[in-house]
Formats: structure tokens, C-alpha cells, sequence
């Protein structure tokens, strides 16, 4: 009205015919603080915004998604439609990161289990660290779902991070024990070996935890 900018829904009533959808289309590129921004100056594209409540951006984009898709299945020659904007890159990448991890950690474990077993040729050197990984991850994850944290592109990287470092700890430890086992004396057992590798003693100086641990 004059100079003063007045506010009106353009959806309202939403149009139908091809004459409301020409009326509305005048009445956008009328307004200059659209045109350019919104809405392209030639009037062969237009964005639609739409502002995600603060922590729900994952679901708002999987229904606007949704709705991406329904809509392509429906649009004439020439027409294309795309979902952009950060919070659509994020969730996307999320959603990404999130599907490849619960696909590629299983591979892990089997790649490293190989590994294992190809480091120590027994199966106690694979059941071993992978007993001990499994519970770091099942712990790590059961405390993320108690304190409400989702898995998102820095959380899931925690898995593969928990499962590299307690596996090369492993390995270590199984390593020094059996060097320790084969330059054991006569008469000790795996049991006094293994005790006398975590006191840092000789098998011969832990002959008191040979007597009690040996029934």
C-alpha cells in the first residue's frame, strides 16, 4: 500500500487453476526483495525454505526427502527438483556416515580377526582381543544410548578408533606373553607364565603364585 511494505500469505488460498498459479507468479516477481533470491529474475526457478526446529533437522530432512520424492515422480519435462542448504548436507552426510558404519564395522572386525589369526596362528590369539574390543565397543555403545547421544559423523568413528587401539594393545600383550612362554623353565605352566609376564618377574621368582593358583 504506497511505500509501506505490507505482509500477505501468497498460499492463501492455495492456488489450483493455471490462472492462480499465474497470479501468483506476477504477484512474487512484483516484490524486488524476492527476485534474485527466491525466486530466479527469469522466473524458471524458485526455493522453498523451510527453518528445522533446533535438534530435529534429521527428521525434517527425511520428510522433506520424502516429499522430494513423490514430487519427482510427478514433474513434467524439463522441471528438476533438489534439497540443499546446510542443515540438508548434514543430515544427508550423517545419514551416510551412519549406513556405511554399521556396513563396513562388521568387515573390520573380520579384516582384523584375519589379521590375528595370520599375527599368532591359534585361535586364542583372535578370540582374545576380539573379546576384549567387543565388550570396549558394546560399553561404549550402551553408554552413548544412556545418555541419549546419537550416532552421528564424529561418534561413529569412535568404534573403528576403540576397536584400532585395543586390538594393537592386544597384540602387544599376546606378543610379550609368548615370548615370555617360550623362554619358560622346565615344569611351568601357561598359567605361571602368564602370572609372571604381569608381575614383570621370571617364571622361577613366582613360585608362590605357581603354589596358589595351581590346584
Amino acid at each position: 500500500e504506497g511505500d509501506i511494505p505490507v505482509e500477505f500469505p501468497f498460499l492463501e488460498p492455495f492456488p489450483e487453476t493455471p490462472e492462480d498459479f499465474r497470479r501468483l507468479k506476477a504477484a512474487i516477481l512484483d516484490l524486488e526483495l524476492y527476485t534474485g533470491v527466491i525466486v530466479s529474475e527469469d522466473g524458471s526457478a524458485a526455493a522453498v525454505v523451510v527453518m528445522p526446529p533446533p535438534g530435529h533437522a534429521e527428521p525434517v530432512f527425511q520428510r522433506m526427502e520424502e516429499i522430494a520424492r513423490r514430487a519427482r515422480s510427478k514433474r513434467g519435462p524439463g522441471e528438476s527438483l533438489h534439497l540443499a542448504g546446510e542443515a540438508a548436507v548434514r543430515s544427508a552426510m550423517g545419514y551416510a556416515v551412519a549406513r556405511d558404519g554399521y556396513r563396513f564395522n562388521p568387515i573390520c572386525f573380520a579384516v582384523v580377526s584375519l589379521f590375528l589369526f595370520l599375527a599368532f596362528r591359534n585361535l586364542t590369539g583372535v578370540i582374545l582381543p576380539i573379546i576384549v574390543v567387543g565388550c570396549s565397543v558394546l560399553l561404549m555403545l550402551g553408554t552413548m544410548c544412556l545418555a541419549g547421544k546419537p550416532v552421528y559423523i564424529i561418534t561413529n568413528a569412535i568404534a573403528v578408533t576403540v576397536v584400532s587401539i585395543g586390538v594393537a594393545s592386544s597384540m602387544h600383550i599376546l606378543g610379550e606373553f609368548y615370548e615370555a612362554l617360550g623362554q619358560k623353565g622346565p615344569g611351568v605352566t601357561r598359567r605361571e607364565g602368564w602370572v609372571s609376564l604381569c608381575q614383570g618377574q621370571s617364571p622361577m621368582r613366582s613360585l608362590p603364585w605357581r603354589v596358589s593358583l595351581t590346584p
